[in-house]
């Protein structure tokens, strides 16, 4: 009886805690929101300087990118650490031990022990799985790791916002941004349900800088220590011909850059406009954005898991409850069935595009440190597009005649879920 009543008070204390958390973010952060939303042709002279400085940034010329999809990422940056000489900087939300996270260990530790400084940001929910023979391998080698917001009583106020950004800094000069996370499944080539899909941006030149700035942001409020000077911020020739700029969000803050940047360039759109992410749950704003699109013109493409190969469920149920109005509205909405398609891509009119870690939802436009990269550059868009016209062999369109169709139970559970969308 006295085990059965532990187990049970400590159920609700865990249930408490993350109630508790919850209510404070609903009622701590603002919500804003873009109702009648329109902005000028995002060719226009100067548009990205403006959409620059709206996200709390500043934009950046002379830039190179380069896409890396699914395993192939892991074997890219695998070689970049091993070129590394200086510093290697690395923030992701999710790792699990296994193999590929054995990979990336040997790769620090190689680089820790010919003397490059290495530091690691892990969310402290999202790095909970590295199991301790890894982090004291880290450790023991010189790598400096630390975790993120990790629970506690004390930061029960806070402990809902999580460091979803995935970035990793090589030598101050170059950078990836992207959705790539540090499991098993994130290998290989997307081939079936045990392979994730996912893209990754490599970026060199200036822009590279506001990326170190980004991690440095975070490391100063884990650690207390400020990384500054020449040595992590050298003045970055140009190398290519993107335009670029960042958004991220900082918990601290109220105004959040990463919906500031998706909803300036769904509003700019006057062609088209695709998405790829793997949670779409647009708020008010957004799903306004998107219906003004369409009703200029434009042609709004989402693409988004099935319920079957998603890796979040509750997600799947509440999208499809509030599905209908962009249907009604023109949206083409597409489900990704071949595995967890997780890459968080936007493309505009065939030349600016955006790739981070930011979900098109309200946990990452207004809780969660989100990092996306933004690009002007029409042969990266060309690319993104391609990608979306590929990836839809393996999809299927959704249509109001298939919301009919649901079951009894499948209404409810989308319903349940709609109600409890901003804590999913």
């Amino acid at each position: 009886m006295t085990t059965a009543l532990a187990i049970s008070t400590a159920i609700l204390a865990i249930l408490l805690f993350f109630a508790v958390s919850a209510i404070w973010s609903m009622t701590h952060l603002r919500r804003g929101q873009w109702k009648t939303l329109d902005t000028q042709d995002s060719r226009g002279e100067r548009f990205g300087e403006m959409v620059a400085r709206l996200t709390l940034s500043c934009m950046t010329e002379g830039n190179a990118v380069e896409l890396f999809q699914n395993g192939a990422f892991f074997d890219r940056l695998e070689e970049a650490i091993g070129a590394a000489d200086q510093s290697v900087h690395f923030e992701t939300f999710l790792w699990k031990t296994g193999e590929l996270s054995a990979r990336l260990v040997r790769s620090f530790v190689a680089a820790a022990e010919r003397g490059v400084e290495v530091r690691m940001i892990l969310d402290g929910e999202g790095g909970k799985k590295m199991s301790e023979t890894e982090r004291q391998t880290l450790r023991d080698a010189g790598v400096m790791l630390c975790f993120f917001n990790p629970r506690s009583w004390r930061n029960i106020g806070t402990y809902n916002a999580r460091d979803h950004r995935k970035m990793v800094v090589v030598d101050s000069r170059l950078a990836f941004v992207g959705g790539h996370c540090v499991t098993d499944e994130w290998q290989g080539d997307a081939q079936d349900r045990k392979h994730y899909r996912d893209i990754t941006a490599q970026v060199r030149g200036p822009v590279v800088g506001e990326l170190q700035a980004a991690f440095t942001e975070n490391w100063t409020e884990v650690t207390g220590k400020l990384l500054a000077g020449e040595k992590y911020f050298p003045d970055l020739e140009p190398v290519g011909d993107a335009r670029a700029h960042l958004a991220y969000v900082n918990v601290q803050r109220r105004v959040s850059a990463v919906k500031a940047l998706h909803i300036l360039a769904i509003a700019s759109a006057q062609e088209s406009v695709t998405i790829q992410n793997p949670y779409f749950l647009p708020d008010e704003g957004a799903r306004t954005a998107l219906l003004r699109a369409v009703e200029r013109g434009v042609r709004v493409r989402v693409m988004t898991p099935t319920i079957d190969a998603t890796d979040n469920g509750l997600v799947l149920h509440a999208m499809r409850s509030g599905l209908r109005p962009l249907l009604e509205g023109g949206v083409e909405i597409y489900g990704y069935d071949r595995t967890l398609l997780h890459q968080k891509v936007l493309t505009v009119d065939g030349h600016w595009s955006l790739v981070g870690s930011t979900n098109f939802d309200f946990r990452s436009f207004e809780i969660n440190d989100e990092i996306s990269v933004s690009l002007f550059d029409e042969d990266l868009a060309a690319e993104l597009v391609r990608t979306f016209e590929e990836d839809l062999a393996h999809c299927h369109r959704y249509t109001l005649a298939m919301l009919e169709k649901r079951t009894v139970v499948d209404r409810s559970l989308d319903r349940l879920a709609w109600v409890a969308r901003e804590q999913l």
